[in-house]
């Protein structure tokens, strides 16, 4: 599971959902209002490739990890975007 460190608002519920899913073989993806995500659980098939061509730092890297994620043919699963302390003025 990778955590965004700049995401307060992620309940323990949350961290829970994305180990089943990932365990379950799905990936659990919560994106940011900014475009990018503030946490991303792989299940144990996905391979490094789910990172290449991702869009990093833009307001597509939300967008682009999926389809990534998606190619490998993985299901993706999706909660709504989240504020990150950085995005907030």
């Amino acid at each position: 599971i990778f955590i965004g460190t700049d995401c307060v608002t992620l309940s323990q519920q949350v961290f829970i959902d994305a180990h089943t899913h990932a365990r379950s073989g799905a990936a659990f993806l919560c994106p940011a209002t900014d475009g990018g995500y503030v946490l991303l659980a792989l299940p144990p098939c996905a391979t490094e490739s789910v990172f290449d061509h991702v869009e990093w730092s833009t307001p597509q890297t939300c967008l682009s990890q999926r389809a990534a994620i998606e190619k490998q043919g993985i299901p993706v699963v999706s909660l709504p975007s989240q504020l990150e302390l950085a995005s907030h003025p």
